[in-house]
């Protein structure tokens, strides 16, 4: 039942934005791609009635520790990332920005379109970070309020 929402929930999404046949894969997966090169993952998780949202954001060789702390600061009450998480994983250093929403909190497809764009928007704003190679102190003390005016992402 639930899982047939997660479908037309989608699915209404994506003829709000002109494609008439997103195709899920499974039953229960799904992946758009917004410019610039922003691939987000789509979950239906029937154990726990949820859907995983995820971006691997990039794939970083040399971090160093400024840039680890800003991440972990970015979590710190999902202050700066939106209320999604970012994470590394260590087996392929690839950047992932993660969160999981559920259906009751996606009322609509306009919930779910702006539930979509903060995520995109949050995506596309660490992965320009991760891919500045100039990072420096600077950068980790510059202030970021004006993009975060909001702290309310979906929670489930």
């Amino acid at each position: 039942m639930l899982e047939e929402q997660f479908t037309t929930l989608i699915q209404g999404y994506g003829k709000s934005v002109g494609i008439n046949n997103l195709l899920i894969h499974d039953g229960y997966k799904i992946f758009l791609t917004f410019k610039p090169n922003i691939k987000i993952d789509f979950q239906w998780r029937s154990k726990t009635e949820d859907i995983l949202v995820f971006s691997n954001l990039l794939r970083i060789s040399n971090y160093n520790q400024d840039f680890l702390v800003e991440l972990l600061n970015a979590n710190y009450f999902w202050s700066k990332s939106n209320g999604a998480t970012l994470s590394i994983d260590s087996a392929t250093d690839c950047i992932f920005l993660t969160d999981r929403w559920t259906l009751q909190a996606l009322e609509s497809i306009e919930s779910l379109t702006a539930a979509i764009n903060r995520f995109v928007a949050t995506a596309k704003h660490w992965k320009s970070i991760a891919q500045d190679n100039e990072y420096s102190e600077s950068r980790a003390n510059h202030d970021n309020s004006s993009f975060y005016l909001q702290n309310n992402f979906i929670r489930g």
